[in-house]
Formats: structure tokens, C-alpha cells, sequence
């Protein structure tokens, strides 16, 4: 299977290459990995400041805050699918797995009938921040 890997909010690719690599390993070396960078630069999660170096380039697939940027986050992914897919599935942490998730049910809603017959990803796997890190609006 292709698999197409989005990550968190304040991380990036490599970061999620380092954190699904267990998971990664158990699926065996038949899958591929498409690990896909966010476009906006942020700050590092507050969370992973003690363990990486600050150093480093962090991103976010959207700002939270703006719905322009979500929107446009959502069509950049549709378009990198166009491109570069068809993936079989979907691994996605935090931020990728909204993005991820909202297209899922964005297709769902413009033709269900195709989704249910052909869906955008046969399978996801998708892991949310913990409680104490989920961000409260």
C-alpha cells in the first residue's frame, strides 16, 4: 500500500518519519511512505521543546485561526493528491490528521455514492494530541 504521511502542528517530515518508524517497521517493507510538508512556518510544538533542537524548521499545514489558510491547505492536499497520487491510505498526527480527516468527509458530502464505492483512501490511521495538549477554542 501507498501511503500518503501528514504531521502535527510545530513538527515537520522528519519528525513524523522518526515517530510512526515502530509502526512503519511492523507494517513491513511492502508500503511506501509519502511524508508530506506543511507550508507554514511556526513556532516548535511546546511539547517537543525539550527533546529536539530549536534549531530547526517547524511547520503547520494551516493557521487555526484563519479560515483562508485552512481552505487553501485543503486544496493544496486535493491537489498534491492529483499529482502525486492515488494513495491507498492516510497516516496523519494532530494537525494532519484534521486536514486529512476534513477532506475524507468533504468528498464523502460531494458524492457519497462514489466515496462509498471509490473512496479518497481505503484506510487511515490517525493519532490526536493528548488532552493535555489539544488546543481549546
Amino acid at each position: 500500500m501507498r501511503f500518503l504521511c501528514l504531521h502535527g502542528m510545530g513538527t515537520n517530515s522528519h519528525i513524523f518519519e522518526m515517530q510512526t518508524a515502530a509502526l512503519r517497521y511492523e507494517l513491513g517493507d511492502h508500503h511506501t511512505y509519502e511524508f508530506v510538508e506543511g507550508t507554514i512556518e511556526t513556532p516548535i510544538a511546546p511539547e517537543l521543546k525539550c527533546y529536539l533542537s530549536t534549531g530547526d524548521t517547524y511547520f503547520a499545514y494551516f493557521d487555526q485561526n484563519s479560515l483562508s489558510t485552512c481552505r487553501k491547505a485543503l486544496s493544496d492536499l486535493e491537489t498534491f493528491i492529483q499529482t502525486d497520487g492515488p494513495f491507498d491510505g492516510v497516516m496523519a498526527f494532530s494537525q494532519g490528521a484534521a486536514l486529512a480527516s476534513t477532506l475524507i468527509v468533504k468528498k464523502f458530502l460531494q458524492d457519497p455514492c462514489g466515496q462509498t464505492l471509490n473512496p479518497i483512501f481505503k484506510c487511515a490511521i490517525f493519532r490526536v494530541a493528548s488532552q493535555s495538549t489539544r488546543f481549546q477554542y
